[in-house]
């Protein structure tokens, strides 16, 4: 899991790239914005985001990946009042839907499939145009829920326009 400074801002980002389940369940709760990239899926009747851990090498043989799996209640208990949910997974609407139920103020999420490529050029467009948009000032905007608002809807409609340029 990766907590880092955002460049010429006040603000951190939380990643969760070392596909941890409970390291990321107990460090999501200490950031205002949280990006999770991955899988979202309907898993013995509920939804999940799922956290897979790198094959390990035995010798000569890989070992299979584990998969763990973080349920749509915990997700949205651990999240509630986060001021920003980036869900980089393929379906992960329901999960979004109801992290706003429960005062997400925004949520950036997926009702369909993308590709890989697709999802990363997203991402990073998205949170380089939104720190631009914030100017470094996520106090300022925080303050002023509107204005964070705005600035998320141009950020995502800047990156979703950079991404249809380059996968045609």
């Amino acid at each position: 899991l990766e907590a880092s400074k955002i460049a010429g801002s006040n603000l951190s980002l939380l990643a969760s790239n070392t596909r941890s389940a409970s390291l990321f369940a107990a460090s999501a709760r200490e950031f205002s914005f949280v990006h999770y990239a991955g899988a979202a899926a309907l898993y013995q009747g509920q939804y999940v985001l799922t956290f897979t851990t790198a094959p390990a090498l035995s010798g000569s043989k890989e070992t299979p990946s584990d998969v763990e799996v973080l349920p749509q209640a915990d997700i949205v208990q651990m999240l509630a009042g986060r001021d920003l949910v980036f869900l980089s997974a393929d379906h992960s609407l329901e999960i979004g839907e109801a992290l706003i139920r429960q005062g997400v103020r925004n949520v950036v999420c997926y009702q369909k499939g993308v590709t890989g490529e697709a999802a990363f050029h997203l991402a990073h467009s998205f949170w380089t145009k939104l720190r631009q948009q914030l100017d470094g000032d996520y106090d300022l905007a925080r303050d002023r829920p509107t204005t964070l608002r705005e600035a998320i809807k141009r950020a995502f409609d800047a990156a979703k326009l950079y991404v249809s340029t380059i996968t045609k």
